[in-house]
């Protein structure tokens, strides 16, 4: 982990003198951020801007933390449930991580004129986890995982990403090292 991500995970959770130290420097800042949030919601509130009707229902999964806190499974888990129900459901995400600056299905276009990729450097390895239900031992598909591992066009970083680390976030593992001695 590196320094950078290590000394805002500290000051997110206020842990030491450091992260203490650091969420305090950010509080002026954060001040800032609030305001102009507030002052955007207020603005829909007045009128000011226009808000967007979409012609079905939306639920938001999401909360004011970052990371590992099951927003990926909850969504996943609400998306089944609604479907079991007969609804038609369609999950929308920023597609953090990913490279794609419009929006982009993840997995094959629909009407072939939208763009579409099951590429995690293109759509973000969520979006990826999100579009296949891979890896979950509580997955529909028996065989999964090696279904996933033997994708032909992703890389060995982004299966490591996918399998270890939304698995590990999931249920907050740590990497252990293990070296082998050429046994079993």
């Amino acid at each position: 982990m590196s320094f950078f991500r290590r000394a805002v995970e500290r000051a997110w959770t206020r842990k030491g003198i450091d992260g203490q130290a650091l969420h305090a420097a950010l509080l002026p800042a954060s001040a800032l951020f609030a305001g102009a949030a507030r002052l955007r919601a207020l603005s829909y509130r007045l009128h000011l801007r226009r808000r967007r009707r979409l012609p079905a229902a939306v639920v938001s999964v999401g909360n004011l933390s970052v990371g590992g806190t099951g927003k990926t499974p909850t969504a996943l888990w609400l998306a089944e449930s609604l479907q079991r129900r007969g609804y038609r459901v369609a999950i929308l995400s920023r597609g953090y991580g990913g490279k794609a600056r419009e929006p982009t299905v993840a997995g094959r276009s629909p009407n072939g004129e939208t763009p579409a990729s099951l590429d995690a450097a293109v759509i973000g390895d969520e979006n990826l986890v999100l579009s296949t239900d891979w890896p979950h031992d509580d997955s529909r598909f028996p065989h999964s995982i090696d279904s996933f591992l033997a994708l032909p066009y992703l890389t060995s970083e982004t299966k490591r990403k996918v399998l270890w680390d939304n698995c590990a976030r999931l249920y907050n593992l740590q990497p252990v090292s293990v070296e082998s001695s050429g046994g079993n």
